[in-house]
């Protein structure tokens, strides 16, 4: 860069280190604000997370839908994590878009319907949840018998519900 002298000539004292080879206060700011936005927040979660997966079974046989929620207990950081059961029982727990679960206690919860059920008829239509296909115990947090610590590392759980 040339900076200009009062008369409006150039001088060769006036002329910035970014013209001589050195790089200057806005080059430093530029990269400072690119590695700040590549490293920077929302690419980790504020707490330590482990990877958390398994099975789910009823009655001696896999669930082929359905979905595993990790609702954290009282000092166990995070919101609640979610897993979707795959058509052969088993799961993967994401928080948010992240893989795995704060480490600690949880209270787990099992959902199991098949989709939503329409029915139409001359008074309009109306959308219907169909029953769970195991005990509706597993579904609500605070009557659910399952828990679950997470540690370090990988975590694997078969969860048999009866």
């Amino acid at each position: 860069m040339l900076a200009l002298s009062r008369s409006g000539d150039t001088t060769s004292n006036d002329i910035s280190s970014a013209s001589r080879g050195g790089l200057g206060t806005g080059y430093w700011c530029l990269l400072i604000v690119l590695l700040t936005s590549v490293v920077g927040c929302g690419s980790k979660l504020p707490y330590s997370t482990a990877t958390v997966e398994g099975t789910v079974t009823y009655q001696s046989k896999p669930l082929t839908e359905g979905r595993v929620v990790f609702h954290p207990e009282q000092g166990t950081p995070g919101p609640a994590a979610v897993g979707v059961i795959q058509p052969d029982g088993s799961f993967r727990i994401k928080t948010v878009d992240h893989e795995g679960v704060a480490l600690g206690w949880h209270r787990v919860t099992v959902n199991c319907s098949s989709g939503v059920i329409q029915k139409n008829d001359q008074h309009g239509s109306e959308l219907k949840i169909p029953p769970s296909k195991i005990p509706a115990k597993y579904a609500v947090a605070e009557e659910s018998p399952l828990r679950f610590e997470v540690k370090e590392g990988r975590n694997e759980w078969p969860i048999v519900l009866e």
